[in-house]
């Protein structure tokens, strides 16, 4: 039952209780059951929980110990990402020496079927050949983690400390850049319910497309966002036009994660479509559907 409120606060933005929730887990783990998984699980949901804050310390803390139980006991669920977000957090409170050994020893964690390993893969390979994480990625991996925690006041607040990088002429020609920049903000803007604001900057991000050839998801996710607005705006047939549009792309990070999102909402929109037909359906109208 904590497990469950755990996330279901996560969900709702509440934070706090699901910390909560989620350090009960683990009390009741080793306590009660004895049970070495669930007590990991709760651990890799704590430093996640702690990520989203930018709470970069107790993240580390969490990770640390979700990643130094036995992986025979545990599986490898999360633990690639989990490596990866270690070490980043790692970069981030100054033991970056510890970040390099960490990445190689995850190598040996990947499952290729799992989008979240491709994309931890893809990561720790760009920090090899980097040998560091720029300023740009480290306000984009902040921002990201922010907006997933709904707290969107302060990803909006960090993500404009990009302006001054993306003027640097060398900047121009990575689009993908510009697209992650444009993205967050419009994310950022549409938890705040600036809807207007928040279409504009998806439909640049779109207008991109051709152009971004990396963070290629930022296309149909920003069509399912765009959707999910003309939802709340009750323009039901926009709606159903972008989600459609949305579910023609493929082979990109999270493709699964965004499915069940896009079939969940349609659902949504269904019944929307249905109460408001309803509510705009006379007595005597509906007697007559009846009788027949």
């Amino acid at each position: 039952m904590q497990y469950l409120s755990g996330f279901v606060a996560r969900l709702n933005g509440d934070l706090a209780q699901s910390v909560q929730s989620f350090e009960m887990v683990s009390v009741i783990a080793t306590e009660r059951l004895k049970s070495t998984q669930l007590y990991s699980t709760s651990q890799y949901h704590l430093g996640y929980l702690y990520f989203m804050q930018n709470n970069w310390e107790l993240a580390a803390k969490h990770y640390e110990i979700f990643l130094n139980r036995d992986v025979n006991s545990t599986g490898k669920r999360f633990r690639p990402y989990t490596a990866y977000q270690l070490g980043f957090c790692y970069w981030k409170i100054g033991r970056k020496d510890e970040i390099d050994p960490l990445y190689h020893k995850a190598k040996d964690w990947i499952r290729p079927e799992q989008s979240y390993d491709r994309f931890a893969q893809r990561r720790m390979n760009l920090f090899f050949q980097q040998k560091q994480y720029s300023l740009f990625e480290e306000v984009v991996i902040a921002t990201g983690a922010l907006n997933e925690g709904r707290l969107f006041k302060q990803a909006l607040n960090l993500i404009e400390t990009l302006i001054p990088v993306l003027k640097e002429p060398s900047m121009k020609s990575k689009r993908d850049h510009f697209g992650l920049y444009y993205f967050l903000k419009a994310e950022a803007l549409k938890g705040l319910k600036h809807f207007d604001r928040a279409k504009q900057i998806y439909e640049r991000v779109i207008a991109d497309e051709a152009n971004i050839t990396t963070e290629t998801y930022l296309i149909p996710y920003s069509w399912t966002s765009l959707a999910e607005i003309a939802l709340e705006d009750k323009a039901w047939a926009v709606s159903e036009t972008h989600f459609n549009k949305a579910k023609t792309y493929s082979n990109y990070d999270w493709a699964q994660l965004l499915s069940f999102r896009i079939y969940s909402k349609m659902q949504l929109l269904e019944l929307r479509k249905s109460q408001h037909n309803n509510l705009n359906t006379s007595p005597q109208e509906i007697l007559t559907e009846t009788k027949k």
